[in-house]
């Protein structure tokens, strides 16, 4: 399945919607987009993943790499309404502790826009550090 983006201001909040199957031969594209977003001038970013259906391990390197950015930058960033399947690859890896990651993108978008810079950061392997 191909992988489809699209982006939206929320006040001071992006909205990268993400549709498809996140992995190796599509991962480059959604880098590029979260990379140049999440340095942006908006104070948020939010990926809505709702329309994900599979991510494999190069995919969540790219949500790591995203989050960094948007931290390096003072940035919030959030996942949002990530289906089942989807979320269950977070809750293996250990990254629900890393990652915001609320039910619904509305829910999302307050949350980013209430938010700092998040507490904990990420080690160079993307391990959370304490």
């Amino acid at each position: 399945m191909d992988l489809k983006t699209s982006s939206r201001s929320e006040g001071s909040v992006v909205v990268v919607e993400v549709q498809g199957e996140i992995e190796l031969s599509n991962a480059a594209r959604l880098r590029e987009v979260l990379l140049s977003t999440a340095g942006a001038g908006q104070c948020g970013l939010v990926v809505d993943l709702s329309g994900v259906s599979f991510i494999d391990s190069t995919g969540i390197g790219v949500l790591v790499g995203a989050l960094k950015r948007a931290r390096e930058h003072g940035h919030a960033f959030v996942l949002a309404a990530a289906q089942r399947r989807v979320r269950r690859v977070f809750e293996i890896t250990g990254l629900l502790g890393v990652f915001s990651l609320c039910e619904t993108v509305p829910e999302a978008i307050a949350h980013a826009t209430e938010a700092q810079v998040p507490v904990r950061g990420l080690s160079d392997n993307g391990a959370a550090e304490e």
